[in-house]
């Protein structure tokens, strides 16, 4: 026996009002930026690090992301490791931020000690536009060449740890002082 909705008869209309709502209830869930496949990521972290006559480091990073204003919103917290270990001794590297850009312009940084690492605050008051960004960071640092009887060690992370996105590519080059 067929059952009947209360109304009699389902008909034509009716079934093909209810899977336009299902249709239109998946498109509006995949719609909204939570659940959206294009997540806040780090497109590219391209590193370069130049070894100094002095055993410095002058670094340039080049971080290319997407923000959608879900935990990127005014910029990046960049955490920079600064301290490792020789032996029995923490080595502690001397920081010194020389530029920061958002887009090829100036964007303000602040500078704050964190445990074993720099955190550098990207950004300011002012939100981004959601979508792709790109900032470049110079900063140098000391004491991460480390010297043995056989040789000279480079001893720096490269990308760090303290991420909460995807990184999706990321290189590293470094360039040593000629003789």
């Amino acid at each position: 026996m067929k059952k009947k909705s209360f109304l009699g008869k389902t008909s034509f209309l009716g079934k093909i009002g209810g899977l336009s709502f299902a249709f239109l209830s998946l498109c509006l869930l995949l719609c909204r930026p939570d659940v959206a496949w294009s997540l806040e990521r780090i497109l590219e972290m391209d590193v370069c690090a130049v070894v100094e006559r002095d055993s410095s480091l002058v670094v340039t990073e080049r971080i290319a992301f997407v923000a959608e204003w879900r935990e990127i919103r005014r910029g990046l917290i960049r955490n920079v490791p600064v301290v490792h270990r020789e032996g029995w001794r923490r080595i502690r590297g001397d920081f010194r931020l020389m530029s920061a850009t958002l887009d090829g312009a100036p964007v303000p940084c602040e500078v704050k000690r964190a445990g074993d690492d720099v955190e550098l605050h990207l950004g300011d008051e002012r939100f981004l536009s959601q979508g792709a960004h790109e900032y470049v960071l110079t900063y140098s640092l000391t004491r991460q060449l480390i010297f043995h009887d056989d040789g000279v060690e480079l001893y720096w992370n490269v990308t760090g740890n303290e991420w909460i996105f995807p990184i999706e590519r990321a290189s590293f080059r470094v360039e040593l002082p000629q003789g």
